[in-house]
């Protein structure tokens, strides 16, 4: 995967943002109401996903691929173990596994994507 420095830094970015999205939202008192009906573990999966896609382009060096993955599932997994400390929340081996299979799924997709020529 080849991208300019533009798009690379701009992915850093939105991986940060995402990432900062991601903790506020998990670690807030009232769960999160979306405007679809979706399962929860969905949108685990998903959030996870696009986190590992945007995070794979822009850290695109196949050694970052094990260095995205594993961070992403221990960022899902110490978010988990927080929600057990919130009120209205609760943190579940079974989201550690959804987060665990998004960060995988979308690192393996983001790694698909190149610059078109």
């Amino acid at each position: 995967m080849i991208f300019g420095i533009r798009i690379r830094t701009l992915a850093r970015i939105c991986f940060a943002v995402g990432i900062i999205i991601v903790v506020m939202g998990s670690l807030n008192p009232q769960p999160a109401i979306l405007p679809l009906r979706l399962s929860d573990k969905l949108v685990h999966i998903l959030a996870y996903a696009i986190l590992g896609i945007v995070g794979s382009i822009g850290y695109p060096n196949r050694s970052m691929t094990a260095v995205l993955i594993g961070g992403l599932t221990v960022l899902g997994g110490a978010i988990e173990i927080a929600q057990i400390y919130i009120p209205g929340r609760d943190g579940t081996l079974l989201d550690v596994l959804a987060n665990a299979l998004g960060s995988v799924l979308g690192v393996a997709g983001g790694r698909q994507f190149k610059e078109r020529p």
